[in-house]
């Protein structure tokens, strides 16, 4: 038996096969054709192929986001940037900051949201949300260190979600000193995850996909 796919040379360039060095075809996988890495060796390893493959074509920026739309809304906002660059690294700080230095990458750019700047301000090495939740009093503390407004500080320290405390500093002068603030702690974090071998910037977006840094 011979299984053909109508311009499937044309669709693989679609998928995440050139990321991972498979050039001239497309996979066919299941019913839908996609490979979720849902265990956290796995995702790994994707990660550490993406890096791979990039370093092989001589790319020495690695952008990491942490999924899809937050790799759509920086490839919109800096459209020069190299499909092969983008990796995706979802929760995975540590590793990825690890896998790219090792890897011989000089600059690393994280594209993500409000909260997950949060989460790697505070250094923690793994960011999903169930097991690794924002620490609200320290965002608090770093909102009045910003110089927000201090009838705010209360409203922070008890806030559920990042969100929440975002839409409540949107009309405060200081927002951009604590995305400032939060930024410079976030790279220092990841330097730190990577052994000091990479320089760090950041892209970061609210939940509605505007820039905010």
């Amino acid at each position: 038996m011979r299984v053909e796919v109508p311009e499937g040379e044309k669709l693989a360039a679609k998928t995440m096969n050139p990321r991972l060095g498979i050039i001239g075809g497309i996979s066919i996988l299941g019913t839908q054709g996609i490979v979720k890495p849902y265990s956290h060796e796995s995702w790994k390893a994707t990660v550490a192929e993406g890096l791979d493959v990039a370093r092989a074509q001589r790319i020495d920026h690695a952008v990491f986001t942490t999924g899809r739309r937050s790799e759509r809304l920086y490839l919109d906002a800096f459209p020069g940037t190299p499909q092969l660059a983008m990796i995706q690294a979802a929760d995975f700080f540590e590793f990825s900051m690890n896998a790219a230095a090792d890897r011989g990458f000089t600059r690393v750019s994280w594209s993500l949201f409000f909260g997950k700047l949060v989460k790697q301000a505070q250094g923690l090495a793994y960011t999903h949300a169930k097991t690794h939740p924002v620490d609200f009093a320290r965002l608090a503390a770093w909102c009045a260190q910003a110089g927000c407004a201090p009838h705010h500080q209360p409203e922070i320290a008890d806030a559920n979600t990042a969100r929440q405390v975002l839409d409540l500093l949107r009309s405060d002068p200081a927002l951009p000193a604590l995305l400032s603030l939060l930024t410079a702690e976030a790279a220092h974090a990841a330097r730190a995850f990577s052994g000091g071998r990479c320089q760090v910037t950041h892209a970061v977006f609210d939940f509605d996909g505007a820039r905010l840094a």
